[in-house]
């Protein structure tokens, strides 16, 4: 128990029960200065960071606040993790000199986890999940443990009890509480001894503002909540603890149709960096993620896995050409670029967390500037009062309010430095040079604007001012060299060497990407960037080229390869139909805008994809990207006509779409190409199929070359499984067919491959 001194003022008694994974903290009203009360209807329990973290305190109430403050900077700092938050606090009260003297413990809990925090710097966890501090805690910790296994009582009734029982014994506890229904599900701060519950269901509203304490009451409950800087976890995140690689994978179908391979080889990379995290220093900066090498036609799914698991770890991303890069020494953009963007993006990232981190208190300070706007500053508390509840009730929406703002930063121009690749400057006036000289321009212009539009603005603009830019960037920085994830496409495009003089050395662009993939460090205007642990992955369809023809250097340093299948018309029509957010689905909402009803039925769905089949078979194969083609050409008459059609029905079945097929291979462009493949392929002797297929094999066998013949297996001759699907896709690109899979695994000669390439010329 704390040592009281008598010229200090004390809070007691606070109690917290977990059951049934809910959980209640209440506290009582008093406070004491010696054996004299000073208040019985004090508040000792706050919710903190968004409302996902309840905490009570119990002795000196100064000391408590101190605390309390302590703990949400930790909580900012360590968001959605309670249990670290409260030990990195522990070890400052312990090693502090002036927290060290506090005289205060605490109760904290969440969804998960309930904590005491005690004055000794101490951090435990009780094992029946009932915890009590301050003077009366013991009556309380009994008298909860007593009534736990009470049939038919709920746990904010058992809070009740068990802070009467105190109450009648410390005198130090007292009864001022008020009532709550004990179905409540939603999480309120208290007032006097109002129990906070924890569990399923949104945080309660408010209806009136205490304009002294800068906090919300909810007059219904009698429940108030101050909002002070907090933290919102972002619900549709999912933490990596909880990411094994099936559930990565399984996460992953939910958009992706097949690729099972990548899907596996992505999802234990993620799983990688976890695991990571969990060895201990030294051994831990030695492990390095491993690169990805993506093969596969374009449309089949390469950048949407990138970019779904980008979203499923909440990391930063950026999917980037490799063609937009050249060697150091030529005008454009060199490699370090990337790390640039990818750092901007981070920003963006970082900076969408804090505004929502910081959604409540902007909205109080945007609701604040707005009723001061309508009656003036000068006005009564009681006038603002009733304003406040107006505006929060929605009755002024459409009224128009007068506000001061900022005046934005002019949107000049940006242009590359001379020299210096990736380097930009931006046109800045005199005017802003001599803002910054003087501690920034503080210059502001009113505006009249709606006051649902001011609302929206006000928030904007005042989470900008509550937000620490130093710490965003910071975390941002730390975001990139530890999470971020780089998508270089088309890597293909320059892996083939130029013989022609003059053109850019694409060589030396994979030169240049050595060190990001190897890490390093890259000077951004935010700060030094490490690429060491970022975790890149390359793709491309190597049609002209093939992964082998990469540096030697880079090939190492993308050590997992992965082929992506190309797309069957029954995987074309599991796209239409499956995914979440399904094409289908999407033109559908579409159409309903206009109270139009759309019904695809599956003779029209199984029509759909194989014109996008036999589009891609005859023409190129672009992948589920056909899809779109399709869809727009069915649908455009629709479209056109919606807005006059109201609640009528279309049913797009395999008339509908067997039209469309007619009109989609009418085109002027599909007739020409497809008429010229099929005579580019008519024409071509038997001869000239099989020197061209020789050709083929040539370049990707490396053993006994002198001996090769049209008979000879070729595995006899070097090529491993992955360079027999590198001729099979120069075979098809050269001939404009397409070999399905299970054709394609019987050929193990020059001559069934030829074989099959003539039986296709009929």
């Amino acid at each position: 128990m704390i040592q009281h001194d008598n010229n200090k003022m004390y809070g007691t008694t606070i109690l917290s029960i977990r059951k049934d994974k809910s959980v209640v903290v209440i506290g009582d009203g008093q406070v004491s200065l010696g054996h004299t009360v000073i208040k019985s209807g004090a508040k000792k329990v706050r919710r903190l960071s968004g409302d996902s973290v309840i905490a009570g305190f119990a002795g000196a109430t100064a000391d408590a606040f101190t605390l309390f403050e302590r703990l949400e900077s930790k909580l900012d700092k360590h968001p959605g993790q309670l249990m670290r938050a409260c030990v990195e606090l522990a070890k400052d009260w312990r090693m502090d000199k002036y927290l060290r003297k506090l005289e205060a413990m605490m109760i904290v809990a969440d969804k998960s986890i309930s904590l005491v925090i005690t004055g000794t710097g101490d951090v435990l966890e009780p094992e029946d999940g009932i915890a009590a501090i301050g003077s009366g805690g013991n009556f309380a910790l009994s008298a909860a443990r007593a009534l736990i296994d009470t049939k038919g009582i709920s746990i904010e009734e058992i809070a009740k009890k068990a802070m009467k029982i105190a109450g009648d014994i410390c005198v130090y506890t007292n009864h001022n509480r008020s009532d709550m229904s004990s179905k409540q599900k939603t999480l309120c701060t208290n007032f006097s001894n109002q129990p906070i519950t924890l569990s399923e269901g949104r945080p309660c509203s408010s209806d009136t503002y205490d304009e002294k304490n800068d906090l919300y009451k909810d007059t219904k409950s009698g429940f108030d909540s101050n909002d002070s800087d907090i933290q919102v976890n972002d619900s549709t995140q999912v933490l990596l603890d909880d990411l094994p690689p099936q559930k990565i994978v399984k996460e992953l179908d939910r958009f992706i149709i097949g690729q099972d391979d990548a899907k596996r080889a992505v999802a234990i990379a993620l799983r990688n960096r976890w695991r990571r995290n969990q060895v201990p220093f030294p051994l831990r900066d030695e492990i390095i993620p491993k690169n990805i090498l993506m093969i596969g036609h374009t449309g089949v799914g390469k950048t949407e896995i990138a970019r779904r698991l980008a979203k499923l770890a909440g990391a930063p991303f950026i999917k980037i050409e490799a063609t937009k890069f050249t060697e150091i020494g030529y005008v454009g953009r060199d490699v370090d670029s990337i790390i640039r963007d990818l750092v901007d993006a981070a920003i963006v990232l970082v900076k969408e967390k804090a505004r929502k981190a910081l959604a409540n208190k902007a909205l109080i300070l945007a609701e604040k500037t707005i009723v001061n706007s309508m009656v003036g500053e000068d006005a009564t508390e009681e006038s603002k009062k009733i304003f406040r509840e107006r505006l929060r009730n929605k009755e002024f929406e459409n009224g128009e309010v007068s506000i001061n703002v900022r005046e934005s930063k002019s949107m000049l121009p940006t242009f590359d430095i001379p020299g210096m690749p990736g380097g930009q400057v931006g046109v800045m006036n005199v005017t802003e040079i001599m803002g910054k000289m003087f501690n920034g321009s503080k210059k502001t212009k009113t505006i009249t604007v709606k006051v649902k539009e001011a609302r929206e603005i006000l928030i904007n603009e005042e989470s900008e001012r509550l937000m620490d830019e130093d710490k965003i960037i910071k975390e941002a920085i730390d975001l990139v060299s530890n999470d971020g994830i780089v998508f270089l496409d088309e890597i293909d495009k320059i892996a083939a060497r130029t013989e022609v003089k003059g053109e850019i050395n694409r060589e030396g662009v994979q030169r240049d990407l050595l060190p990001l993939l190897e890490g390093t460090t890259v000077t951004t205007k935010y700060g030094h960037v490490k690429t060491d642990y970022i975790l890149f992955i390359a793709s491309g369809a190597f049609h002209q080229s093939k992964p082998s023809d990469l540096l030697p250097e880079l090939q190492g340093r993308l050590p997992i390869r992965v082929e992506l299948k190309a797309l069957t018309q029954e995987d074309l029509i599991r796209i239409l139909k499956e995914p979440e957010s399904s094409l289908l689905k999407q033109y559908i909402a579409l159409m309903k805008t206009e109270n139009v009803t759309l019904e695809f039925t599956d003779d029209g769905i199984k029509t759909i994809a194989e014109i996008a089949f036999t589009v891609n078979r005859q023409v190129e194969n672009i992948g589920a990207r056909r899809l779109h083609t399709v869809m727009e050409k069915l649908l455009d008459e629709i479209s056109f006509i919606a807005s006059e059609k109201n609640s009528e029905k279309f049913i797009i079945d395999s008339n509908r779409t067997s039209r469309a097929q007619k009109a989609l291979l009418s085109l002027p462009s599909v007739i020409f190409l497809v008429r010229n493949v099929n005579s580019e392929l008519a024409k071509s002797t038997r001869e000239d199929v099989e020197e061209k297929v020789k050709k083929i094999i040539l370049e990707h066998i490396s053993k006994d070359v002198e001996k090769f013949n049209s008979s000879s297996k070729l595995s006899e001759h070097g090529a491993d499984s992955l360079d027999a699907v590198e001729i099979i896709m120069a075979a098809e690109e050269e001939f404009g067919i397409e070999i399905p899979d299970e054709d394609a695994q019987k050929m193990e000669t020059m001559e069934q491959i030829v074989e099959y390439i003539n039986s296709k010329k009929g």
